[in-house]
């Protein structure tokens, strides 16, 4: 989504990846189902998206999946 062009957003994907991989899941994996978690977060920031705002959104992302 566009509202990820914004400074920070970047950092907290590659903090997803991260987390991801510190749990032993395996690189590509890791890499895949961070994308997607960040791109479902930033969905439902809207168009006033900030990192901050962004990682509010990602423990509500992951419980969907539970």
């Amino acid at each position: 989504p566009a509202s990820l062009a914004k400074g920070g957003s970047g950092d907290v994907l590659s903090g997803i990846i991260g987390a991801l991989l510190a749990k032993n899941i395996d690189p590509f994996l890791a890499s895949a189902f961070g994308v997607l978690i960040h791109s479902k977060a930033a969905q439902q920031g809207g168009k006033e998206m900030t990192a901050t705002n962004l990682v509010a959104n990602i423990a509500k992302i992951i419980k969907e999946f539970d």
